[in-house]
């Protein structure tokens, strides 16, 4: 894979990983412990799947792209990547175009 496709696809799931992760804390004080431990534990198999099975294997083929969290050298521009995951995001006012979604019938 070229390494500028690799780096976006990174950055997408490493993106993709950090809404997960806010989404399980919205969801923790939204339900019982047994019904959190269950999602919990389904999150954790998805997000252990994007760092095994893809990233992992981009990973070794472009080492540079180890972020420093897991022991490489590559620097995540976090704020870049993440500054836009707005916890509150559902409770923003869109477009009434945008709110009505795709046409039904």
């Amino acid at each position: 894979m070229k390494k500028e496709i690799a780096e976006e696809t990174c950055l997408q799931l490493i993106r993709i990983n950090a809404q997960l992760d806010r989404q399980l804390a919205k969801i923790q004080g939204a339900c019982s412990d047994e019904e959190f431990r269950i999602l919990r534990r389904g999150f954790g198999r998805v997000m252990g799947f994007l760092l095994t099975d893809i990233l992992n294997v981009i990973y070794a083929e472009h080492p540079q792209l180890v972020p420093r969290q897991l022991g490489g050298s590559y620097e995540v521009d976090t704020e870049a990547i993440l500054g836009d995951i707005d916890p509150g995001a559902s409770n923003k006012t869109v477009p009434a175009d945008a709110a009505k979604g795709p046409p039904r019938g």
